[in-house]
């Protein structure tokens, strides 16, 4: 049993993939690279200066829509900050505990590591007021980031939010007035392609950080 679990955990994006084309469960699922999930932890992560200096976040939870597999949060714990904290006796080892995520295809979902609490499946028929998070991230599907980038801000209830959408945003009025709406502000903390992805695709996009404009 153990050996089947290993197993089934192993799946390669390649073969992922081609189950969710033959089951028309491809939404778009283009896993998110570790150079963006660095670049997204090295943002909200500080080394404390006391005590054996472990890295800390003021997010306590994370909510992934469109979570696919999980492979988020297993990049998540690939970062320097979480290996760092690892190598501490008492440090919190996983830097954010309470994950969780929202996905529609049932052949990713399946594949969702035991920490990583499924709070619906279809976005679309998802409202976001009633999941109160400490931060939200969505790499959503590139022909719907525009529907999906509005209602996340719109709805979003938690102190920040992170986006890997297309660098044509920034001339988009719906998002425009949605950040304006919610009295928010974004942050490009940087551009990438999915080139070298372990889904490749030709997408120039931007990793945003979204907060209250206090």
């Amino acid at each position: 049993m153990e050996q089947l679990l290993f197993d089934f955990e192993e799946k390669s994006v390649n073969t992922l993939v081609k189950e969710l084309k033959e089951n028309n469960e491809d939404f778009e699922w283009y896993p998110t690279t570790q150079e963006i999930v660095d670049c997204l932890v090295d943002h909200i992560s500080e080394k404390e200066s006391y005590g054996e200096k472990e890295y800390k976040t003021p997010y306590n939870s994370i909510l992934d829509i469109g979570c696919g597999n999980g492979s988020f949060f297993k990049k998540f714990d690939n970062t320097k900050q979480v290996k760092y904290n690892s190598s501490l006796k008492y440090a919190s080892k996983k830097l954010i505990y309470q994950r969780y995520g929202i996905e529609k295809s049932y052949i990713l979902y399946e594949q969702l590591p035991d920490d990583i609490v499924l709070l619906g499946s279809d976005f679309n028929e998802q409202t976001l007021i009633d999941k109160e998070v400490g931060l939200i991230f969505c790499n959503p599907p590139y022909s719907e980031y525009e529907q999906w980038t509005e209602k996340i801000i719109m709805q979003g209830n938690c102190d920040a939010i992170a986006l890997v959408i297309p660098e044509r945003w920034k001339n988009n009025e719906r998002i425009a007035y949605a950040l304006k709406k919610r009295n928010m502000k974004a942050e490009i903390l940087g551009s990438f392609d999915f080139e070298n992805a372990d889904r490749k695709a030709r997408a120039k996009v931007e990793l945003l950080f979204i907060t209250f404009d206090k």
